[in-house]
């Protein structure tokens, strides 16, 4: 069956190159070309992971994967042409490729997360360029606000850890096996909570800030924040 991992991957190379030009192009994932690919893949990816005995963790990752793409489409992450395509991937990619990478019932979700370290590495490089490289160019006239970078940082610290203690002290077993799917939803809360406005309210957020550091130092959760948790800051700065 090491045939049908070539031609998946063969498949899923060549639609991505033929979705990246049209995408370029007229700014569209174009239905003629993402359905009947869908369809083939997942067929063939089908037959093959009945074969290897994966079944069971093909099926499951698609149907996560397709939650997961719908919820950024929901909420405006990114536009449905790309939610399918994101269903198009992983009904692409042999599940032997991911089986076992990860912990947990969802390792396929490395594919996601490899997809937003590019997308993010690529938005960080462009936008400095923009900023000490572009001014006259710039278009959108940045000016840096101390300030509001620091709340907006500690906001969502404050919001992510507090979803971590508690999913940590309620869920621990979920919580220890999908450490990977903990972090790409505070990747998601964080964005979100930087849209709300928190005008008067501020207290609250420093209030709830202290919480939470009392928490990590009395209870058992200062362990797992000094191993894994405690990444965070650096990794949403």
């Amino acid at each position: 069956m090491q045939i049908l991992n070539f031609v998946l991957i063969s498949i899923c190379f060549i639609i991505c190159f033929i979705c990246a030009i049209t995408d370029v192009k007229y700014g569209k994932i174009k239905n003629i070309v993402i359905f009947p690919s869908i369809l083939i893949a997942f067929s063939l990816n089908l037959i093959l992971s009945i074969y290897q005995g994966l079944t069971f963790i093909f099926l499951i990752n698609v149907l996560m994967m397709s939650i997961v793409s719908f919820i950024l489409y929901v909420f405006h992450f990114w536009g449905a042409g790309d939610s399918k395509f994101l269903f198009f991937i992983v009904a692409s990619v042999p599940p032997t490729f991911y089986y076992n990478r990860l912990m947990g019932i969802f390792p396929s979700i490395s594919i996601l997360i490899s997809i937003f370290l590019v997308a993010l590495f690529y938005v960080a490089i462009e936008s400095i360029i923009i900023l000490f490289f572009k001014k006259e160019k710039n278009p959108y006239k940045l000016k840096w606000n101390w300030k509001s970078f620091i709340f907006s940082y500690l906001q969502g610290l404050i919001g992510i850890t507090a979803i971590n203690q508690i999913l940590f002290f309620c869920l621990p077993n979920f919580y220890e096996k999908n450490w990977y799917c903990i972090m790409l939803l505070n990747f998601f809360v964080v964005m979100k909570l930087s849209e709300l406005q928190w005008n008067g309210k501020e207290i609250w957020i420093f209030v709830m800030g202290i919480i939470e550091v009392i928490v990590t130092v009395l209870t058992s959760y200062k362990e797992r924040f000094t191993s894994i948790d405690g990444k965070m800051p650096i990794i949403f700065f």
